[in-house]
C-alpha cells in the first residue's frame, strides 16, 4: 500500500464486512499485482455463506471524476484476473463519496465505502446497501463552495481579468453584499 489512508480504509472496510449479519473476511491481500494492473487489496469472505472475492481500488477524494478512474482500473485489472473467480464485486474505497460519486458507482454495478459507514455492494446472491449521514466535516469537503453569491463573485473575479479592482467594486458589479 502506498500510505496510511489505503491501509485504514482496507481495515475498516474488512470490519464493516464482518458486522454485516452472515458476513465474515477468510483473506486480505494487500497490493495484489497483475501484470501492469493491480488492485489496493483483494479482500476473500463469505456473505450469507457464500464466497465472494472484493477487489479494492482506494481514493483519497470521491469525487464523480476520481470515482471514474477508480472504476477504469478495476475494469482493466479484473479484465486480466481470472484466477479469482466468478463471485466478484469491484468496491472503490474513499475517505468521503460525493453524491454524485456514489449514483455513478451505482449506476455502472461498482460497490463503494467510506469512513462515514456507507456501503453498497451488488453482489449476485446479495445486495448491501447502508447509508449513514455524513460528519459535519465530510459534508464540507463534499459540497462545493460555489454556489449563490460565491459563484457571483468569483465570475465578476474572472470577468475583470488582469484589471485592479477593489472588493466594493467586485460586489458592486456581482450585485452582492
Amino acid at each position: 500500500m502506498k500510505n496510511d489512508l489505503e491501509y485504514l480504509l482496507v481495515d475498516e472496510f474488512r470490519q464493516a464486512l464482518e458486522r454485516i449479519p452472515g458476513g465474515g473476511v477468510k483473506q486480505v491481500e494487500r497490493e495484489s499485482p497483475l501484470d501492469r494492473f493491480r488492485a489496493d487489496a483483494v479482500v476473500k469472505a463469505t456473505l450469507r455463506d457464500r464466497d465472494v472475492t472484493f477487489v479494492i481500488e482506494c481514493k483519497r477524494s470521491g469525487f464523480p471524476r476520481d470515482v471514474r478512474a477508480a472504476v477504469y482500473q478495476l475494469q482493466s485489472y479484473l479484465g486480466q484476473a481470472k484466477e479469482l473467480g466468478s463471485n466478484v464485486v469491484p468496491v472503490v474505497a474513499s475517505e468521503a463519496l460525493s453524491d454524485g460519486a456514489m449514483d455513478l458507482l451505482k449506476e455502472e454495478g461498482v460497490g463503494y465505502f467510506d469512513l462515514d459507514g456507507n456501503v453498497f455492494l451488488p453482489g449476485k446472491s446479495f445486495y448491501v446497501l447502508i447509508e449513514k449521514p455524513r460528519s459535519d466535516k465530510k459534508r464540507k469537503i463534499t459540497s462545493s463552495i460555489f454556489k449563490g453569491k460565491r459563484a457571483r463573485a468569483l465570475h465578476a473575479v474572472w470577468l475583470a481579468g488582469d484589471a485592479w479592482f477593489s472588493v466594493s467594486e467586485i460586489a458592486e458589479r456581482a450585485g452582492v453584499s
